[in-house]
């Protein structure tokens, strides 16, 4: 998974949960695709989405500050937020 590019950048992590219409992380149903459906878990998709972002802008300050992401007991701290974050919803 690609977080940071080499200029700093946050990139799509593909954690984010994506519209099943046109395939689009921040879709709220407005797509044309999916205009007249509506489906109870886009809240919860776009809430999911924010939290990954907001995990992903902690990786990314941590990693400008000069802790070591790649160590294991720093990806199993990543893993149990982004589950945990999975199970609030």
């Amino acid at each position: 998974m690609t977080i940071v590019d080499g200029s700093g950048n946050i990139t799509h992590s593909g954690l984010e949960e994506t519209c099943p219409y046109c395939e689009d992380t921040d879709c709220c149903y407005s797509c044309d695709l999916s205009e007249a459906v509506w489906d109870w878990d886009v809240p919860d998709r776009l809430k999911f989405n924010g939290a990954i972002t907001g995990i992903m802008s902690m990786i990314l300050a941590h990693a400008c500050a000069g802790v070591d992401i790649e160590s294991p007991e720093y990806i199993e701290g990543i893993e149990t937020a982004i589950q945990t974050s999975n199970d609030n919803l």
